[in-house]
């Protein structure tokens, strides 16, 4: 099988979202399957026998060891070139967004999942007036996804 891994954070940056993505990967690398990784930022490209493809990033005003990953016009002809049975998009935010329209709009099937919860860290970052566009935009990102894994009903229920 051949997985295209679009993440919002990877290495060097150590969080949930990327140890995930560390976990698949490794998992891939163990059952012989292939997989492209699409990052923002700088750091290793590669990882567990993925290449990484590195895009642009801009680092969050309110939480700068957080980088946000940005829309790039390498990331359709990558997808193209790499031909994946299936996208995998870890934390869509941004670059993911890309992502997952590309994948319906070259007709790959994606797989997003819902481990971020921006809405939240927007009110503990006193951002409340953001939160329902937050919560308008994550809808909309994870609709144009074929499929949704989430944590936890109550997270099912906040997308």
């Amino acid at each position: 099988m051949r997985v295209a891994l679009v993440t919002e954070s990877f290495l060097p940056d150590v969080n949930g979202v990327t140890n995930s993505c560390l976990r698949i990967l490794e998992h891939l690398q163990r059952r012989g399957h292939s997989a492209l990784v699409v990052a923002p930022g700088s750091g290793p490209t590669s990882y567990a026998g993925a290449e990484v493809l590195r895009t642009p990033a801009v680092p969050l005003p309110l939480c700068r060891n957080f980088s946000l990953g940005l829309p790039t016009s390498r990331l359709e002809p990558a997808l193209r070139w790499f031909e994946p049975d299936v996208v995998h998009l870890a934390a869509p935010v941004g670059l993911g967004a890309q992502a997952a329209f590309l994948s319906r709009h070259i007709d790959i099937p994606s797989l997003a999942v819902y481990q971020t919860d921006l809405a939240g860290f927007a009110l503990q970052y006193r951002l409340g007036r953001t939160v329902p566009a937050i919560r308008r935009w994550m809808a909309r990102v994870h609709t144009m996804a074929d499929r949704t894994l989430a944590p936890s009903q109550s997270a099912i229920n906040d997308l």
